[in-house]
């Protein structure tokens, strides 16, 4: 379904920026949101994941795409923009 993909793109994406990509653990699909307005799909959510000091520690992020082209147009991880 369309949520599940959205939800394993935004998984990958994530583990990208992670310390230590294996330690993630990312919440049910019923803690994610997911909006569509016309062509821009907004998912958010968050990671436990652990940091460099080997501590689990939540980070929430949001997603925007282009549903025509399946492109990331913006990525906020920690309230950083890396997209």
């Amino acid at each position: 379904n369309e949520m599940t993909k959205w939800q394993l793109l935004c998984e990958n994406k994530v583990k990208e920026v992670l310390k230590s990509p294996s330690s993630a653990k990312f919440p049910n699909v019923l803690e994610w949101k997911f909006r569509k307005e016309k062509n821009i799909i907004t998912v958010q959510s968050y990671v436990d994941a652990q940091n460099s000091f080997g501590a689990m520690i939540r980070s929430d992020f949001q997603f925007k795409f282009n549903s025509d082209d399946n492109t990331i147009t913006s990525f906020i991880f920690d309230n950083e923009q890396i997209i």
